[in-house]
């Protein structure tokens, strides 16, 4: 066995757990690494940070001079008269108030605990028997949060809600874009650094005073990777308009922090694309564990828990404003009217963005003819299965779909929100996803990072959630990695559109000097002469004279009905042809035909007499048999 270069100390051994194993058995490749980052940020001399523990990082996040008070606390010291108001008026499907300074909002932890002491644990510390819990962040919880000592996994992100639970519905305030870089070494923490350093130095960015990389006001190292928080001086409400361009910020902070590193060596992340999550991503807190950094050298499986997760702060990195932020699209002339300053004073003033979208009542109902009752769920489209066979294809043959590490629990969640929108049922889409398991378990890198029925389990506790239904091509994309891109039609009609690209196709054919498309080397056209189909129903019919039943040539021949029926029309138009042929007449092919037919066998004869006739009678006499001066203009030939 090759030997540690990073020897394990005492305090590591009880930090760790790792007192009943051998040492000498342990791979500590990655312990090191978070330890060397950790060292780094300590012992450097370009910025003032300070070490930030679990308190102090949540103070930092989401206290604020707001309201006229000088260190406003986002915290109800309990729930309030007016809150448990709002909440039963809530639950029992009463209209409730939405004012905003009814009560406050809290922020939300998402941790584990055990339902039994009883149970075996894994190997990141979490009891087999745990359950999922959401607690609402009081007063009381921070003046003893000794709740979260020991706690394996736990999470929040720097929003607060309403009511009891962290969805996307009850999201209130935004505090804090927080950024996640994945497999961040020391090498590439350097970069980062050089990052934050590196001044713009070139026009329309000088005057702005930003760096290549924007300064975090917080850094978490989280174990493999980094957390990387800009706090906003004034917190964002969540009004469903305003979440959509605050997620392009967000996307925009992630295309300036990454940047792929070559070969292993350089940039700010050794993974080769980019993972970029919403707003509403929730992180693991300061004092809580990270993943197992240790491994056994033999089975490359995960021993003892995590190590502290640490954090820190830049001390003279003033929060940050929304205007600040949306300087990097100074050069940008379509983001620039987008986040115009009108735009983004109504931000962070808290109002409601004007949706140029948004109809009034009246208009809707005009529009639509109906409007959703409250509590009323909405409609979609039911969207052809195609696009969920295409999705699960892409699953089951990584390679050749695109599917990464990293993205795989993304994957199977897209593949469940597809299923929803095809009106696929939820046992067959639990069935295709468990069969995915052994396949991207594959991707693994090692064995401490299988994909497990654990992972599909978590994606498909999410069917049935309306959310999933209006994800877009762009999420979707981001989320899973592969690069998805919308036709583009440049606003034209789909006529047009199609007029432009066969053009374009003809010249490049040209171009190319290759045959035109059309050149007659696709499919043939199939007719009675070289149609296998027709050749056996025309041999069934003549075997079976005078018989007309085609249901029975349909079960005789093994076809559908369907398809006799077409070739039975088209034999006897054929057998049609034939006969007039023979008779050395032209096949009619409509009435105004026919009719001219039976007049080319009619010869006009003069008149013996002179007739006194309008221009309408005599029109009506050479056409109109029942005329009674017919027969004095035609007679029957013969």
């Amino acid at each position: 066995m090759e030997s540690n270069k990073y020897h394990l100390t005492a305090e590591d051994i009880a930090e760790l757990e790792l007192g009943t194993i051998d040492p000498a058995t342990i791979d500590c490749t990655e312990l090191a690494e978070y330890r060397a980052k950790s060292e780094f940020i300590n012992t450097q001399h370009d910025f003032e940070v300070s070490r930030v523990y679990l308190r102090d990082f949540i103070s930092e996040v989401f206290d604020r001079p707001m309201n006229g008070e000088r260190n406003f606390e986002p915290f109800e010291e309990r729930q309030c008269s007016s809150y448990r108001k709002w909440a039963d008026e809530r639950n029992n499907g009463l209209p409730h108030d939405y004012s905003e300074n009814q009560f406050t909002y809290n922020p939300i932890v998402f941790y584990k605990s055990p339902r039994s002491k009883k149970g075996s644990q894994k190997s990141d510390g979490t009891d087999t028997t745990d359950r999922n819990t959401h607690k609402v962040i009081l007063k009381d919880d921070w003046k003893h949060d000794g709740w979260l000592d020991h706690r394996y996994f736990a999470l929040t992100s720097p929003i607060t809600y309403v009511g009891k639970r962290n969805t996307n519905k009850n999201a209130r305030l935004l505090y804090a874009f927080a950024v996640d870089l994945d497999d961040v070494g020391p090498e590439q923490l350097k970069v980062l650094w050089n990052g934050f350093q590196m001044r713009l130095e070139h026009d329309p960015f000088r005057k702005l005073g930003l760096s290549l990389i924007p300064l975090p006001n917080l850094i978490v190292s989280s174990g493999h990777g980094l957390h990387l928080y800009y706090i906003l001086r004034t917190p964002v409400t969540l009004y469903s308009f305003n979440v959509g361009l605050l997620q392009q910020i967000i996307q925009l902070l992630y295309t300036l922090v990454f940047f792929p590193a070559k070969d292993g060596k350089g940039g700010t992340s050794r993974v080769a694309k980019l993972k970029c999550h919403g707003i509403f991503h929730s992180f693991r807190l300061p004092d809580t564990r990270t993943k197992p950094l240790c491994k056994d050298m033999e089975t490359k499986k995960a021993v003892g828990v995590g190590a502290r997760i640490e954090a820190w702060k830049f001390v003279d990195r003033k929060f940050w404003t929304l205007g600040e932020l949306v300087g990097y699209w100074a050069g940008n002339k379509k983001m620039k009217e987008r986040f115009s300053p009108k735009v983004i004073m109504e931000l962070e003033r808290g109002g409601r963005l004007h949706n140029p979208r948004r109809l009034t009542r009246a208009q809707a109902l005009k529009a639509y003819g109906k409007l959703l009752e409250p509590g009323e769920p909405k409609g979609h489209w039911i969207t052809k299965r195609a696009m969920y066979d295409s999705w699960l294809r892409r699953c089951q043959n990584p390679d050749v779909g695109g599917v990464k590490f990293g993205h795989r629990f993304y994957c199977v969640l897209i593949l469940v929100a597809n299923a929803m929108k095809c009106d696929i049922p939820y046992d067959e889409v639990e069935r295709d996803a468990m069969s995915l398991i052994p396949i991207l378990d594959k991707l693994s890198p090692d064995a401490s990072k299988e994909f497990t029925d654990e992972d599909v389990k978590k994606a498909l506790s999410s069917y049935g959630r309306e959310e999933l239904i209006r994800w877009r091509l762009e999420m979707i994309s981001a989320m899973s990695g592969i690069e998805l891109k919308r036709v583009k039609r440049n606003k034209r009609k789909l006529k047009v559109h199609l007029g432009i690209c066969r053009a374009t196709r003809d010249v490049l054919c040209a171009e190319r000097g290759d045959e035109p498309w059309d050149a007659h080397n696709g499919r043939k056209h199939e007719t009675i002469e070289n149609s296998k189909n027709a050749a056996l129903v025309r041999q069934w019919r003549d075997e079976h004279p005078g018989s007309h039943n085609k249901s029975e040539c349909a079960r005789d021949l093994s076809m559908s009905r369907t398809t006799i029926t077409k070739w039975w029309s088209l034999l006897d138009e054929a057998d049609a042809d034939v006969v007039m042929q023979s008779d050395n007449l032209e096949a009619p092919v409509s009435l105004e035909e026919l009719r001219r037919a039976m007049l080319e066998g009619l010869q006009p004869v003069t008149p013996q007499y002179q007739m006194a006739l309008t221009a309408d009678e005599m029109h009506s006499a050479m056409t109109n048999p029942d005329d009674p001066n017919y027969h004095k203009i035609y007679r029957e030939d013969g």
